[in-house]
This record gives structure tokens, sequence and C-alpha cells, in this order.
């Protein structure tokens, strides 16, 4: 039976546990805090006869650690439909799985949520354990991935192309041979399709070469100067990238890595590029971002990892005022924080490069604090060291570079919340 002493071990982080008697595997499920997961578990089985019996059953918990909730989902179905657990079968009270359906024998492939069937015509991905999640997956796809789901072709766009969750839409493929250019519609034909293998790729737990593709293309529309282009497809890009997998090649089977040692990733980091030498348990990352409009109501952020999992409490926003460069912005939140707050990290990450690192690195050198210092360079994403301003290299599939996009993500994302609270102030004023 599991026990208190079991989910002691487990960690706080998002991922995929899997509940598992002495014959085989009888749970698969997903968390955003895996640890907290299964003392729900625990405590209904009190209430419950499903999570009794499961209770009493289980003998093994395992675990695959994530960095997001998008893989959290993917990976979970991926090792359901791989090894078929009792429980998750038993728990959907006689309705069907669902799955994603892309029918690609299609000219233009559409994407559909359905339950079980079975057409030679069409690809499926999941299962996944309820039509929400499915939606969820989906629209996240979506915003990066445009793709239609109308059932038939019609006159005119679609609503949806013109919020552009579908483009390039059928409807207006279909519109341009009519009108004798075949030539641009074949165009949009092959980047339609393209959008869809893209998609699959992801599903298929593929997503670096979508993201590589997508790298690609941006830098094309930077060489041929169509910056209007550029920005959709760096907005898209930056989107694929919050939701990509970061860790299904190394899942082959249940018997693979039940975690990802990330505290040993950041130490080989810092020991091969920072010289460091010391055997932590738990290293501290800040990364700090700077996010504004036009100049208006610039913020920072400072967001706090210890390992991988966030530390909230110590999440930090200042407001900016006359500094006229992200650069000078990023430095006068450094010396803020360091005359007010005297631990140091045991990493310290800005969104810029060299012009953004040289200033700060120059200040932290002025009060002899010796600690690593990075910055990570936009479109694509690069990893540049304080040390000669050099990139460090990386592969877009290594998980500690993945690691630090991430923390980069969620220093962006803590910065452009609060200075869209500032700018709804202004406008209720």
């Amino acid at each position: 039976m599991m026990s208190v002493k079991q989910i002691s071990t487990m960690p706080s982080t998002t991922g995929v546990y899997i509940l598992a008697n002495k014959q085989s595997i009888i749970y698969i499920g997903k968390a955003v805090n895996i640890k907290v997961r299964l003392r729900s578990h625990l405590q209904n089985q009190l209430q419950d006869n499903k999570e009794r019996s499961l209770m009493s059953e289980t003998t093994d918990i395992s675990y695959f650690t994530t960095i997001s909730e998008f893989d959290a989902l993917l990976l979970e179905a991926k090792l359901i439909q791989k090894y078929k657990p009792k429980y998750n079968v038993v728990w959907k009270d006689d309705k069907s799985f669902l799955y994603i359906k892309i029918s690609i024998k299609e000219k233009y492939p559409k994407i559909y949520l359905v339950r079980h069937e079975n057409d030679s015509n069409s690809r499926y991905f999941g299962p996944f354990q309820s039509t929400k999640i499915g939606r969820k997956i989906l629209n996240l796809l979506r915003q990066s991935i445009p793709f239609c789901q109308a059932s038939k072709i019609s006159k005119r766009a679609c609503f949806y192309s013109q919020i552009n969750l579908c483009n390039p839409c059928p409807n207006y493929i279909t519109k341009l041979k009519k009108s004798g250019k075949t030539h641009e519609a074949l165009i949009l034909t092959n980047k339609y399709r393209a959008n869809i293998n893209m998609i699959i790729r992801i599903l298929e737990c593929k997503s670096d070469l979508a993201i590589k593709k997508m790298e690609n293309e941006l830098s094309e529309c930077i060489d041929n100067q169509n910056y209007e282009k550029a920005i959709d497809c760096r907005n898209s890009l930056y989107i694929l990238k919050s939701l990509a997998s970061r860790s299904f090649s190394e899942i082959d089977g249940y018997n693979a890595t039940r975690s990802i040692n990330y505290q040993q990733l950041i130490g080989e980091f810092l020991n091969n590029y920072f010289r460091f030498n010391g055997d932590k348990k738990h290293f501290r990352i800040e990364c700090y971002d700077i996010s504004n409009l036009f100049d208006r109501d610039v913020v920072a952020s400072r967001v706090v990892f210890i390992n991988e999992e966030s530390d909230k409490k110590e999440y930090r926003r200042y407001k900016i005022d006359n500094f006229p460069s992200d650069s000078q912005r990023l430095l006068s939140v450094i010396k803020r924080r360091f005359s007010k707050e005297k631990n140091l990290p045991d990493l310290l990450i800005v969104d810029g490069g060299k012009q953004q690192l040289a200033p700060i690195k120059k200040y932290l050198n002025h009060l002899n604090i010796n600690i690593p210092l990075i910055g990570i360079v936009k479109n694509p994403d690069r990893i540049i060291s304080s040390e000669n301003f050099t990139q460090i290299p990386f592969s877009s599939n290594d998980l500690f570079y993945r690691l630090i996009q991430h923390i980069r993500d969620e220093s962006h994302r803590f910065a452009k919340k609060y200075h869209l609270l500032l700018r709804r102030k202004k406008i209720l004023i």
C-alpha cells in the first residue's frame, strides 16, 4: 500500500507519476505538483472506494519530472497508450478515451477531438482523459501553429483566419485557385501542410524538429527584410518553445530515467564554464527581465528557482524610471537587489547579450562579487557567458538549455503581468 513515507520522497514539481503493483503498472497520472497530487490520493481513499482499491494495490511509485504542464499532458497520454493501466481504463466510467485526430489524407488536413474510432485515412494521438485536456492542448498549439477545424470548405476566408488561428485558410486558398492564381495557391497549400506536419512532430514528441524549422523561417524573413512576417514568426516561435517537449527523448520505457537530476546538470554547467567546485544540493538561480511598451510603464521582474522549481515567495517586481536603455534599466535593478539583499545566487541570468552583461559584470566586480552570470539572447535563443561574452554551445534538446529557457520565459511572464497591471490601472483612472 502507498505510504506517507513513500510520498515524502516525491518532488514538488510538474510531471507524471506511475503507480504499480508487483506485476504491472496500474495507474498513470499527471500533476502540477507530484507530491501534493499523491497526498490527495491518500486523503481521497477515506471517502472513495475506487481510490481505496488503487491505494491498497500500489506497492511502487515512480515519476518523470517535466518542465511544463504541456509536457506532462503529452507524456501522460504517451505512457497510458503504451502500458494501458487498468485503473485509467476503469475510471473512465465506460466512456472511451479522447484522441486528437488529424485527417492526413485530405488536401487540407483538419484536426478534431474524437472518441475511439479507426479511420485508416487519419492519424490519432492520445489517449487523453478528458475533453478539457484535449481542447487545452489544441488551443495552445493553435496559438503557435494555425490550422483549420471547419468541416467544409466555403467561399470566403473564415472568422478564425482574421485572428490568425487559421492561417493560411483553406477557404482563401480555394478562392485563389478559382480566380486563376494557382502559383500563390500552391505556395499557401504547402505552407498549410507544413503547419500540420509541425503539429504532428510535436504530438510525436519531436518538437525540436518543429522549432528548428521555425527558427530557419525566422532567419530567412530577417535576411529578406520581411520584418512584419518575422514578428509573426517570432511570436509563434516563442509560444512553441514554451510548449515544446523537453524530456521525451530520454523516456523510452518504464525503466528509463525516473527523474531528471537538475541539481547535477546545474553543477556540471557551473563547473564546466565557471570553474565552480562544490557539492551543493540546492542551487539558487535568479533571472531578470524588462517589460515596457514604447518606453512607457517600464518594469522589471526577478524570478527565483531552486534547481528546477520556482520559489515564488522570492519573486520581486520593480518600477523603473529615467533610464533610456534596457541595459541601464537592468543594471539599476541589479544595484537595488545587491544593495538590499546579501544572500548570493549561484547563477544569475539576464534577458540580453553583451550589452546587458558588461555593465552588470563590471558592477559585480566592483563589489568583489564573483558569481556565474549569463545572458540569453533571442531569435534564435542562445546563451552568452559573461566571462568572455561568447556563446556557450548548446544543442536545442539539451536539458540544461531548456531549463534556462523555461526560467527566462517565467521571468518574461512575470514582468509582462506587472506591466499590464500598471497599464490597466492607468486606463481605470
